[in-house]
C-alpha cells in the first residue's frame, strides 16, 4: 500500500542474506518519484520535491542530495527486472 492505494509490485520482493530486496523503481514511482535510469553508468536516479538520491548498480554507496552515504547491500538487478526495458 503507497498513501492508501494498493500498488502491484512488478517483481515480488526477495530476501537474501537477511536483507529484503524489493523493485526499487515501481515503489519510487508509486510514490511519486521521478525515477531515471543511466544504462552506460548502471546508475538509477530518484528526484522527489528537493530530494534527489542516486544509486549504482553493485556499489555499496549512493548520493543523497550531493552527499554520499554508505548503504547495505549494494542494489542488484535481479531476475524477471534484467528483461524489462526502461522507458
Amino acid at each position: 500500500m503507497v498513501n492508501g492505494t494498493s500498488a502491484v509490485l512488478d517483481v515480488p520482493p526477495l530476501v537474501r542474506n537477511g536483507r529484503t530486496m524489493v523493485p526499487l523503481r515501481m515503489l519510487g514511482e508509486a510514490m511519486g518519484a521521478l525515477v531515471t535510469w543511466d544504462g552506460a553508468d548502471k546508475k538509477v536516479t530518484y528526484r522527489m520535491g528537493t530530494t534527489q538520491v542516486e544509486l549504482w548498480v553493485g556499489k555499496n554507496t549512493a548520493r543523497v542530495n550531493g552527499q554520499s552515504v554508505p548503504i547495505d547491500p549494494a542494489p542488484e538487478i535481479i531476475g524477471a527486472a534484467r528483461a524489462q526495458p526502461w522507458p
